[in-house]
């Protein structure tokens, strides 16, 4: 393959993934699993910048413990290990704050691995349910 058809090929997956980030509707993010056990943030869509007020600078490259703030932390880091241990896409409910404010999201989170069977990755998407959140807890004040 020559270095112009690479390129070409290249920028076409780059559109792709743009594309991807763009407009699937959720958060998504892509995690690396370090070998000494630490998650860390490569990739993240528009929509996590946009539910939680941090900039991709503060975002991409972080350590996740660094990111997801307290109390929220050490729950998101034991889903992510139970993900890796079971093989399994790991589902749960969070809050948490960030200087966005309060956002409540269903979770998803699947582990990736290489050919020697060790987790390489975590892919995830959450979906803001912050809105539906605050209209319940409107209903039962007003109950």
């Amino acid at each position: 393959m020559t270095v112009d058809k690479l390129a070409v090929l290249l920028d076409a997956r780059k559109k792709e993934l743009s594309a991807l980030y763009e407009h699937i509707p959720g958060i998504l993010f892509y995690i690396a699993v370090e070998p000494d056990g630490e998650f860390r943030f490569l990739s993240i869509s528009d929509a996590f910048l946009a539910a939680t007020g941090l900039t991709r600078e503060q975002v991409v490259g972080a350590l996740v413990r660094d990111i997801i703030p307290s109390p929220s932390r050490e729950m998101v880091l034991n889903h992510y290990r139970e993900a890796i241990l079971t093989g399994q896409t790991e589902r749960w409910d969070e809050m948490s704050v960030y200087p966005a404010g309060q956002r409540y999201g269903e979770v998803a989170v699947t582990p990736l691995y290489d050919a020697n069977g060790v987790a390489t990755h975590l892919i995830g998407i959450v979906h803001d349910i912050t809105e539906r959140k605050r209209l319940e807890e409107s209903h039962r004040e007003d109950e």
